[in-house]
């Protein structure tokens, strides 16, 4: 079935596909206000603090928002 994807999935497919041995500094970054609202809060909050995905100006990261087309390229583009 089609359907959009959210914000919390991908960064648990993400999470899931990275799982290489990435070494980071957990919580090195302000937490976002809303991420316990995730599924997957560890998921979002490693990834938030590998820099890869962030939340918006406000300090949400709206888990349940899908994601649009700009917000992939743009994490795609940070992947190396």
């Amino acid at each position: 079935m089609d359907r959009p994807i959210n914000r919390e999935e991908v960064a648990f497919l993400l999470n899931n596909s990275l799982q290489m041995g990435i070494e980071y500094n957990p919580n090195v970054n302000k937490p976002l206000i809303d991420v316990a609202t995730s599924e997957y809060p560890s998921e979002v909050t490693k990834l938030v603090d590998l820099r890869l995905i962030f939340g918006y100006p406000d300090g949400t990261f709206r888990p349940k928002n899908n994601i649009t087309r700009a917000e992939i390229a743009a994490l795609f583009a940070r992947i190396k």
